[in-house]
């Protein structure tokens, strides 16, 4: 398939968002450093927090927009709820993507060699990460390029 040498985002989505078929949506996060290809895990209180561990697969989400990428998910303040008391809104908001998606990344480890067909999940430094023969499974690599700048992209499945 053509595509440009380059990305201009971490991760690109061929399939899946904003399209219909991906499950994406809005979370808060006290990271205000989650950014465009990070994966995350549902935390307590209805957040997200950057995965912090290498093979998980089960629950992961990717950012598809930060509060690092883009002030529309950034609200800094809030608003004043209808009754004068309260501020209802503000802090960090993600839009993250559970499934159904097709991404095109550099978000990944790159101490790592892929091939075509290579599993994968999570990295410790929550990127994705080449799976083990008997670990969990995120996504399948459907095809590596090269880029432009010397750098490589996967483009990963996640059913």
């Amino acid at each position: 398939m053509s595509r440009l040498p380059q990305l201009e985002y971490r991760a690109e989505f061929l399939k899946g968002w904003p399209r219909p078929n991906g499950l994406h949506m809005n979370y808060r996060s006290d990271d205000a450093t989650l950014t465009n290809g990070d994966l995350v895990l549902p935390v307590a209180g209805g957040k997200v927090a950057k995965v912090n561990a290498a093979g998980k697969a089960h629950g992961v989400g990717i950012v598809v927009r930060g509060p690092a990428d883009d002030k529309s998910v950034r609200v800094a303040g809030g608003i004043a709820a209808g009754d004068g008391t309260r501020v209802v809104g503000g802090g960090n908001t993600c839009i993250v993507l559970f499934s159904g998606y097709i991404v095109r990344t550099t978000a990944f480890d790159d101490t790592a060699s892929y091939v075509v067909g290579d599993t994968v999940n999570t990295a410790a430094s929550g990127v994705f990460g080449k799976a083990g023969a008997s670990d969990p499974v995120l996504g399948t690599i459907l095809e590596i390029e090269d880029l432009a700048d010397g750098k490589k992209a996967l483009v990963i499945h996640v059913a």
